[in-house]
């Protein structure tokens, strides 16, 4: 009897998948979501940077890596373009009022007179940029990402190994976009898996034709859903925030004693674990740290606790640490930026290792209080249950700097964890040295308004997003490759 298999193609699905930045990798990798996929189909890493630690872990478990180092920041011709059409699609389309309160910030550091100049310069740019102009523009900009050096050398890699999906995590980087357009130029689908709940709304117009989105939860699938004026419900699939996994797997925390003796911490006193923004916004920062320090000096803080200050993932650890020598309560989490540099791009430019994971795990869950400026790092936290203050006032008082420092909390998708009271948000020193207080003395305080966040955007919270995305990725294969071995999606 013959094989009925015979005549099927059993060569796995080529999907090309770019890395451009450290926390991709423990998106992808640490999850363990490429090494899943590799057993339904062939994911081939396109990586930023060379570093060999990451190519040998990836050849050892069987997926090609290749080097893209050639990463030229886009000129002046393309950002402005893109500008112009980020406004009118977040004006027109989107309909979000993150765009608008992020120039109160960008706005903040102009002259009045230069300030007046852009407003009116921006008004008449939107009043003349209608809808044919803007469908011009996205076919102008598409155009000019087909000059990047990089162009050619997609659309050969993909080509040469037969790729027949590209996965990206991050289309509004330059160098993704490239991938982007590389793709669609070979008929290529593209699937988007959507890294932070954020991005949607704060990262303008992506001009290209996903065939499937992979998000956080409900309040991101309505989201991508205003990009269209069709239903396609149907392309957009709820998995989960994937790098959340980890807080609800069991081996990635440390046990106190030993988390605090790797960090030289005191083993006796509480922490307060700071999550520290990149400077441009909130440059003074280091002032709210400052106050918090002085005020466990001098007694004010219950408990004389510790403030464990972890730089953002971009930042700079040598700064902070310079800056710690003047306090007396404040010791530095080690950056998982390993090669520091001026172009914080390249601050980007670094593995994600194991290590980096369990540190961050064993940060957030053996602290007892979590302070940020209007940070995705509340909902980190929230994961494990930790009290959430979130500074809401500008250090020095100022009317037009507390305006700034409040406007940001009103961005689309900071708004339900603003709504939601899960978070508390002192106005001055006086509030947030009670509120300090108040959350070590009752930890418990909000756990049912931070457990109705939990569920609007972590969900199950069970530890299977990375899961349930590789099942939707391998369904939408098996979908359109029905005549590939099936054993190979049924194992």
């Amino acid at each position: 009897m013959s094989n009925p298999n015979n005549n099927i193609c059993t060569e796995k699905v080529g999907v090309l998948v770019p890395i451009s930045f450290h926390l991709q990798i423990r998106y992808l990798i640490r999850s363990g979501l490429l090494e899943t996929m590799n057993e339904y189909c062939n994911p081939i890493v396109a990586l930023s940077w060379e570093q060999e630690d990451i190519k040998e872990e990836l050849r050892r478990l069987n997926i090609d890596c290749i080097y893209f180092t050639d990463i030229r920041k886009p000129d002046l011709k393309i950002n402005n373009l893109k500008t112009k059409i980020d406004n009118y699609f977040d004006e027109k389309i989107l309909k979000t009022t993150t765009h608008k309160i992020r120039q109160i910030k960008r706005y903040s550091t102009f002259t009045f007179k230069k300030k007046i100049k852009e407003i009116l310069k921006r008004s008449i740019s939107n009043f003349l940029f209608n809808e044919s102009k803007y469908e011009k523009s996205i076919k102008e900009y598409k155009n000019l990402l087909r000059t990047d050096s990089n162009f050619e050398l997609f659309k050969s890699i993909l080509h040469d190994n037969k790729i027949s999906y590209l996965l990206t995590t991050a289309p509004f980087m330059h160098h993704e976009a490239v991938a982007c357009v590389a793709a669609e130029s070979l008929s290529i689908d593209i699937l988007y898996s959507v890294i932070s709940f954020d991005n949607i709304t704060t990262r303008g117009c992506l001009p290209f034709n996903f065939s499937h989105f992979f998000v956080w939860n409900e309040i991101n699938k309505k989201q991508i859903q205003r990009f269209y004026r069709i239903d396609i419900s149907d392309r957009i699939h709820v998995v989960g925030p994937v790098q959340f996994d980890f807080y609800f797997r069991e081996g990635f925390i440390k046990r106190p004693d030993q988390w605090r003796r790797e960090r030289n911490l005191p083993q006796n006193r509480k922490i307060i674990l700071y999550g520290a923004n990149v400077k441009y916004w909130f440059p003074g920062e280091h002032k709210i740290i400052k106050i918090i320090d002085q005020a466990i000096t001098a007694g004010l803080i219950i408990g004389r606790p510790i403030i464990l200050l972890r730089p953002h993932p971009t930042d700079s650890f040598k700064d902070w640490e310079e800056f710690s020598k003047t306090c007396m309560n404040v010791y530095v989490e080690k950056s998982i930026v390993k090669n520091e540099s001026e172009d914080k791009m390249y601050n980007k430019y670094s593995n994600f290792t194991l290590e980096d994971v369990k540190s961050l795990c064993s940060s957030l869950m053996n602290t007892n209080i979590h302070i940020s400026y209007c940070s995705t790092l509340s909902i980190d936290g929230i994961c494990f249950d930790k009290p959430q203050i979130n500074i809401y006032f500008s250090p020095d008082s100022c009317l037009i700097s507390n305006h700034v420092i409040r406007s940001q909390y009103q961005s689309e998708h900071f708004q339900p964890v603003f709504d939601s009271k899960a978070i508390e948000l002192p106005k001055n020193i006086d509030e947030l040295i009670i509120s300090i207080n108040q959350s070590f003395t009752n930890p418990n305080w909000k756990q049912n308004y931070r457990r109705e966040i939990l569920n609007d955007f972590v969900g199950k919270g069970d530890g299977l997003s990375m899961i349930r995305l590789s099942a939707s990725i391998k369904s939408i294969l098996h979908a359109k490759y029905e005549s590939l071995d099936l054993y190979k999606y049924n194992r």
